[in-house]
């Protein structure tokens, strides 16, 4: 276990300051921005997205981007499965797929 976790750490670990740094550049702009502009079509855009942002599962909004950003775009691999080497791959369900 403790393999599996120092192996994917680096992964993860990227994926977090990644997320946080999107996060920053798009979220102080747009804050200041309809701070600025109060009442304006972009306070109240901002406000009802970060609404939804906050009310959706983590689940769907996850399942959301991936059909985004991955399935319509082509931006990002849409990680068409494990590695045959992957332990996540044994089991009569992972015999039976290929």
């Amino acid at each position: 276990m403790a393999e599996e976790l120092k192996r994917r750490w680096p992964a993860t670990f990227e994926l977090a300051v990644s997320a946080t740094l999107v996060a920053v550049a798009v979220g102080v702009p747009v804050g200041i921005l309809a701070a600025v502009r109060k009442n304006s079509l972009l306070d109240t855009l901002s406000m009802s997205l970060s609404l939804v942002g906050v009310s959706m599962p983590v689940f769907w909004l996850g399942l959301l981007l991936v059909y985004l950003f991955a399935v319509n775009l082509h931006w990002s691999p849409r990680g068409e499965g494990f590695p045959r080497s992957s332990p996540w791959t044994s089991g009569p369900s992972a015999a039976s797929s290929s």
